[in-house]
């Protein structure tokens, strides 16, 4: 796996950010890597997400936009 290699993994994420700091707690202790987040409304990461592929930057590793958002 990558991010095992890399010793981190970027997640693009719809979800309050009070909840950031226990995910990475959580995903740190349970897999030994570091998990960066990117938080905000799916409407927000979605457009963040579409502006860097479409630019060539292919740096995020997981995508949780929301069930409401589309791309």
């Amino acid at each position: 796996m990558a991010a095992k290699s890399e010793g981190e993994l970027l997640i693009y994420l719809n979800a309050p950010t009070s909840e950031r700091d226990l995910l990475q707690d959580v995903f740190n202790k349970k897999f030994g890597i570091k998990l960066n987040i990117v938080i905000g409304s799916g409407s927000v990461v979605s457009s963040r997400f579409n502006t860097e592929y479409r630019s060539g930057v292919h740096q995020v590793d997981v995508f949780l936009a929301g069930a409401s958002s589309s791309m």
